[in-house]
């Protein structure tokens, strides 16, 4: 099963001015949207699915809303049918400064992306459920449960191919796990917006990575752009 990873579009938070992290945190959003750059980037994302050798079948979505607006977006140009993943959110939560935040509704996703299969989680309280933010440690453990799901839908052979779209730090997170690396490691998986890594899951439950956050679809610079002396800036709750 051919699964491609895909980091959501370019946020209002990621073009916040990151150089007073203290004054960032204050003016970033519990759950933002996209930009009109990032809606433009979605548009390439579909239109490169479309010409993949294994057609995707299905993209999964996380349940945030810069997440949502991207797989609309993504759906419209790819004619992807899409399903809600709460899953798929970023590290630490739906937080505002620290305070947790519960997310959109289900009637808000559904009014937002009419199309979208939901979720059991979601709610009309929201899909995250925790009363603080998300600590490390439980983060990671939900990278494990994502990508073991993704392995028994390979054993399955319950899809072909399939889109994942999530976010920056949770994105890395899956590549450790999938690495074997753990949690606390120093390395960092780094994934630019709609930069879309590929993995082949075996039904022997071996993995084999292919692509790792290619951009070739949405600019002629290579996937490696990032400028790394702003990385941890660039990657906080993007």
């Amino acid at each position: 099963m051919h699964v491609h990873f895909i980091r959501h579009s370019e946020s209002t938070n990621n073009v916040i001015d990151k150089s007073d992290m203290e004054l960032y945190r204050k003016r970033r959003e519990a759950d933002p949207g996209i930009t009109p750059k990032g809606s433009a980037q979605c548009e390439k994302v579909g239109e490169s699915l479309n010409k993949l050798d294994k057609p995707c079948e299905i993209l999964f979505s996380s349940p945030m809303k810069r997440a949502l607006l991207s797989s609309k977006s993504i759906a419209k140009s790819s004619g992807l049918k899409t399903k809600l993943w709460c899953k798929l959110y970023e590290d630490q939560g739906c937080h505002q400064q620290g305070k947790p935040f519960g997310g959109l509704t289900a009637p808000q996703v559904k009014e937002l992306f009419p199309d979208i299969e939901l979720d059991d989680i979601i709610d009309e309280e929201g899909w995250y459920k925790a009363n603080s933010e998300e600590d490390p440690e439980t983060a990671y453990s939900r990278a494990v449960e994502v990508v073991n799901a993704l392995s028994e839908f390979a054993q399955e052979k319950r899809y072909s191919a399939v889109a994942i779209l999530s976010h920056g730090n949770f994105l890395d997170l899956v590549f450790k796990v999938i690495f074997g690396v753990p949690q606390d490691s120093k390395l960092k998986y780094l994934h630019e917006n709609c930069g879309i890594s590929t993995v082949v899951f075996m039904e022997d439950y071996k993995k084999v990575v292919y692509r790792f956050n290619s951009i070739s679809h949405i600019e002629s610079s290579p996937a490696t752009s990032t400028n790394f002396e702003d990385l941890d800036e660039k990657y906080v709750q993007g």
